[in-house]
Formats: structure tokens, C-alpha cells, sequence
């Protein structure tokens, strides 16, 4: 990747960040994490104005910021206080991958937001029946990561893993049973 290009972009958002919207936003984290572009400055423009932003994000743009700060082994806690408290609002409203990923963001960065937690136990129980094999091994290594027995949700993972088993890769067959070793 031509670094040049890279800093240019970099510059450029810089002096446009607060009229970045809510999905420019988490795309741009997304992309710099994707990347991974160590650009502290940028990252701290990106946590302030996903803060000041935070109640007009979607749950893909929590996730993807979430996601990027992760990912650049970033652990701002004004950032993650504001996504924890704002998908704790919302949760009902993300999906089984935007449930699953910032959970799993939270607990990489040693994260245990025990409202977010009981939240994201809460609402994957109501809707189990549609997860997925990675978005049950992320939720379950995630819970094991901070160490959050939630019984009843584990009792559903297990059950809801042995409708899709087949679909398992490796790599999510040894993250749930980690989990559950671990737990």
C-alpha cells in the first residue's frame, strides 16, 4: 500500500472529522484498523467524534468502531463506556453479528461492561434460533474471556450449536469449546 496515499487520507480526514457522519465514521475506523494504520492522532479524532456521535450510530457503525480500536489494540474507555451504555440501550436493534462482534471487541480489550454482558445474554436468548456458528463461537469465547456464566444463555448456545454443528469450522469448533472449558 503506498504510504504516501495512506497519509494523505489520513491528513484529509483529519481536517474533515466533524463532518464525518455516523457511517463514514465507522468506515473510516473500520478501514484504518483493516489496514492497520497506527495513526494515534486519527484515533483519537475518531474516538472523540464517535463519542460526540455515538446515539446517531447504527449498530454496524458500534461494531465497526468498536471493531477498529480493538483490532489497533486500542483500549480508550471514554469509547468503550460510550458503546457499551449505547448498545445497552439498543440492543434490541442489532443484529446476531452486531451482537456478537462487540461483544467480542469488549472482552479482546478486557472489557467487562456486566450491564452490556447481561444485555447481549438477554437479548441472544430471544433470538438463538438465528445465530450462526461464528457468531456463537465469538459470543461464547467473549463470555469466557471476562469470565460471565450466564447458564441459561450457555444452556441455548449449546443447544442452538448442535442444530449447526455442521457448518462449524475448526476454528469455531475450538473457540466455543475453549469457552466452555474455560467457564
Amino acid at each position: 500500500m503506498d504510504q504516501k496515499f495512506l497519509a494523505a487520507i489520513c491528513s484529509q480526514s483529519m481536517g474533515l472529522m466533524g463532518q464525518f457522519g455516523a457511517q463514514n465514521l465507522g468506515n473510516l475506523a473500520w478501514a484504518v484498523a483493516k489496514l492497520l494504520i497506527e495513526d494515534a492522532p486519527l484515533m483519537m479524532a475518531i474516538s472523540n467524534m464517535a463519542r460526540e456521535k455515538m446515539q446517531s450510530c447504527g449498530h454496524q457503525e458500534i461494531g465497526n468502531i468498536a471493531w477498529a480500536f480493538t483490532t489497533l489494540a486500542i483500549r480508550d474507555l471514554p469509547l468503550l463506556d460510550a458503546v457499551a451504555a449505547e448498545a445497552t440501550q439498543r440492543m434490541s436493534h442489532f443484529n446476531v453479528q452486531g451482537m456478537a462482534n462487540t461483544a467480542w471487541a469488549l472482552a479482546k480489550v478486557s472489557y467487562p461492561n456486566m450491564p452490556f454482558f447481561h444485555c447481549v445474554a438477554a437479548n441472544a436468548l430471544a433470538t438463538m434460533s438465528s445465530w450462526d456458528p461464528q457468531a456463537i463461537a465469538n459470543l461464547s469465547w467473549a463470555n469466557a474471556t471476562i469470565v460471565f456464566l450466564h447458564e441459561p444463555l450457555m444452556a441455548a448456545i449449546s443447544e442452538r450449536a448442535v442444530c449447526v454443528i455442521s457448518e462449524f469450522t475448526t476454528q469455531n469448533l475450538s473457540n466455543t469449546i475453549w469457552a466452555y472449558a474455560t467457564l
